[in-house]
Formats: structure tokens, C-alpha cells, sequence
């Protein structure tokens, strides 16, 4: 178990799916309690859940494109559908306030934007990786028989 936080807690390369899942629900379970915070003590809707909630949009993110690099494909692609994701509800939140567009229209789409992050998360965790060493490195188990290799010849 330790060594699948170290593989969550690497700042780039591959990330398995079993160390993704344990990330997904780490953040998820962190946003709640901090959602539970603000709550109990009463410290407003503004400016600090939006502070909230941008936190678990960029680990949502990072978490995501370590996932994809394990399958081979850009980490950008992560970073797009989920801000995207999270940009549409307050841009839509903003014009529906200022009559621009229906409020009906902009929660629709607003759900829609957040089922369509959803599911490529869910996605993400069920695609196995890719076999051997792809442009991001290589697996994490090539990578531990380098290091057993490497500490060998000292």
C-alpha cells in the first residue's frame, strides 16, 4: 500500500489504475470534508468554495493526465475536458443571472458539462495501460527493476 502513494504522489510519469482510483477518491473525499467545513462554520458560498473547488478541479486534472499518460495520450486532453468542465457552470451561471440565456437552458447544460467529466474519469480508470515504455516513461514496474538493477551495481 505505501508504495501506491508514492506512485500518486510522483509529480510526473505514469500512474496505474489502481493508484488513480485511491487518488479519486483521496480528492473526492477531501473536497467533501472541506465542503463539510465551510458548512458547519458557516464561512460563506463565495470566494472560498470557488477556491475549493479550483483545488479539486487542478488535482482532478493532474490526476487524470498522469492516467492518460499511462495509457499514451497527451495529459493536455485531461486538462481541457475539465476545465471546460468546470468553466461552463459559471460561465453559464453568469449569463442565466443576467437573463442572456434561460436558466432551464444553462442547468441543463450545466449537468451535462459535469456527467461528461464524470464519466471520462470513470473511463479513465477502466482503460488498462499501455504495454512497455511509452513517450511519458516507462511502466511503474520496468521503472522498479531499473531501480533494483541500478542499486545492484552499486
Amino acid at each position: 500500500m505505501p508504495q501506491v502513494l508514492v506512485q500518486l504522489f510522483r509529480d510526473r510519469g505514469r500512474l496505474r489504475r489502481l493508484p488513480y482510483w485511491l487518488g479519486l477518491v483521496l480528492v473526492a473525499g477531501c473536497f467533501a470534508l472541506g465542503i463539510r467545513v465551510f458548512e458547519t462554520l458557516q464561512l460563506g458560498a463565495g470566494l472560498r468554495r470557488s477556491g475549493l473547488l479550483a483545488c479539486f478541479a487542478i488535482l482532478l486534472a493532474w490526476l487524470a493526465g498522469r492516467r492518460l499518460s499511462d495509457i499514451g495520450a497527451s495529459p493536455w486532453i485531461a486538462r481541457v475536458v475539465i476545465f471546460a468542465s468546470g468553466a461552463a457552470p459559471s460561465v453559464l451561471y453568469y449569463l442565466a443571472m443576467n437573463d442572456r440565456v434561460p436558466l432551464g437552458i444553462a442547468i441543463t447544460l450545466t449537468s451535462a458539462a459535469m456527467m461528461f467529466a464524470s464519466a471520462c474519469l470513470l473511463v479513465l480508470g477502466l482503460i488498462p495501460g499501455g504495454r512497455g515504455a511509452n513517450r511519458y516513461g516507462p511502466t511503474p514496474e520496468e521503472r522498479k527493476a531499473l531501480a533494483n538493477a541500478a542499486r545492484a551495481f552499486e
